[in-house]
């Protein structure tokens, strides 16, 4: 099985192959092979490990498209920076 758990950063979505669960706080919590022994998260869904690594290949291509636009943005700033310099240069 896979789960997935909320992540205050982006993609917003985290997951891994499951190998341990426990309940804490009335809540099922789950340990993941890609994340290492002994730390837990808070499930919010499971679903089987083909389904998983397949939303987990989507993830990945969502945070490359995220970059390329960061940097596109980035250049486009960066020449408006450039030219803000060179007025006040003047």
């Amino acid at each position: 099985m896979f789960g997935f758990w909320k992540y205050d950063l982006f993609p917003f979505l985290l997951g891994g192959e499951i190998t341990k669960t426990k309940i804490h706080d009335s809540k099922k919590c789950v340990e993941s092979k890609e994340y290492g022994i002994g730390y837990y998260f808070l499930l919010d869904f499971s679903t089987s490990n083909k389904k998983g690594r397949k939303l987990l290949k989507e993830l990945n291509i969502l945070k490359t498209e995220r970059l390329e636009e960061i940097s596109t943005l980035d250049k486009k700033y960066k020449k408006k920076l450039k030219i803000i310099l060179k007025e006040s240069r003047k």
